[in-house]
């Protein structure tokens, strides 16, 4: 059917159009304009201006497309698939979308490659509903390195800066409404890795004997390897996580809840009872509920959980945020007890009074080596 097609190979096929030609072998042609398929069993759908010369090649529609190797794919607008078992898909922009070498897979897609969504938000967006444990099986996405060999890796991710900076993310960790965390460059040749989390903590388990499991923010004590909300004998005072940046020591997944987060370094919320002062140290209040109470460092006889950074009047329990993992008595959080001020006013008078009297002998010295002379000369 059609007008000025050719069907000249062995079996060739041309079903309609205008001007399309089927000289390869058990070729076809199955309509448009200005086709070629010249491939031994190469195929052209239709559209306009497209060629299939690979053996058992295939254009599956569209302009100007070219599936020129054995067992190629191409379809879209200039899409060109020269290689060897290559699939090509191009969208409309006007410029060739090749491939470069044999087995590829190529989409150019502008407005955005998406996978389960028809609305992708970058160029490739894949979205599903999946929910479970931490199973391969139960993430939207997977990335598996099959290899054995002896240094498998499995994702690189790159950017074309050569100072990346906090303004180029390699990772963003979003929720619902908007960025919780990414990594990021750092502008000095590295990267950071930045969230809201405020403390490097580790799993600890609790005391076996221990009825009452402990809670984000409360104070804890150290017995042997173990913590409890009873902190009378404890070896430290420890506080239990409420957000680690990093989390640590990973118990087994059958672990029951035997074990918390107890924050090590950073910052972190602790329960207190009664007035802090910034830079107050935070121990146990003795009351082994999870609550600390606020004292001067230097008054401090119970093992310290941590030193406040903010401060409150009320006398009830409320939450404060402290730094803990740093050493008993860091001098930019020390606030100075009253009488601490007055011993140290008194060591410096006391080493005033050392350089007078120090000062006073070297004088008496000099005054009785000169009257030695004065004695010397008048006998004379």
């Amino acid at each position: 059917g059609g007008s000025s097609n050719s069907a000249s190979g062995e079996n060739a096929f041309v079903g309609g159009g205008g001007s399309n030609i089927a000289s390869g072998d058990h070729s076809m042609v199955m309509g448009g304009v200005r086709n070629l398929a010249d491939g031994r069993q190469g195929a052209v759908v239709g559209g306009q201006d497209n060629i299939a010369s690979g053996f058992n090649s295939i254009v599956a529609g569209g302009v100007a497309n070219e599936a020129g190797d054995e067992y190629s794919f191409a379809a879209g607008h200039r899409a060109k698939s020269l290689h060897r078992g290559s699939f090509v898909w191009a969208d409309s922009a006007f410029s060739d979308f090749a491939s470069t070498d044999d087995n590829q897979f190529l989409v150019r897609a502008s407005g955005g490659v998406g996978l389960g969504t028809n609305n992708p938000v970058s160029q490739l967006h894949v979205a599903e509903s999946v929910s479970g444990g931490a199973g391969i099986g139960n993430h939207v996405a997977a990335i598996e390195n099959t290899s054995t060999g002896a240094s498998p890796d499995v994702l690189a991710l790159k950017v074309h800066v050569e100072t990346p900076d906090d303004t180029n993310n390699f990772i963003t960790f979003m929720n619902s409404t908007g960025n919780i965390g990414a990594v990021e460059g750092n502008g000095s040749g590295g990267v950071t890795f930045k969230t809201t989390g405020g403390d490097f903590a580790e799993y600890l388990p609790l005391r076996e004997t221990d009825d009452v499991t402990a809670q984000p923010g409360d104070l804890v004590g150290l017995h042997g390897g173990s913590v409890s909300l009873e902190t009378d004998g404890a070896r430290r005072a420890l506080v239990v996580s409420t957000a680690p940046a990093l989390l640590g020591n990973d118990p087994k997944q059958e672990d029951g809840g035997k074990h918390i987060p107890i924050a090590f370094i950073g910052q972190v919320e602790i329960r207190v009872r009664g007035p802090v002062h910034a830079g107050d140290a935070i121990v146990p209040s003795g009351q082994n509920d999870g609550t600390g109470i606020a004292m001067s460092p230097v008054r401090a006889t119970m093992p310290i959980a941590g030193y406040a950074i903010e401060e409150s009047s009320q006398e009830s329990v409320k939450v404060i945020r402290a730094i803990v993992g740093f050493p008993h008595d860091p001098p930019a959080l020390d606030r100075k007890d009253p009488k601490d001020e007055r011993i140290v006013s008194l060591e410096r008078q006391v080493e005033s009074m050392r350089e007078e009297i120090s000062a006073m002998k070297k004088q008496m010295m000099e005054m009785t080596r000169s009257r030695r002379e004065s004695l010397i000369l008048y006998r004379q």
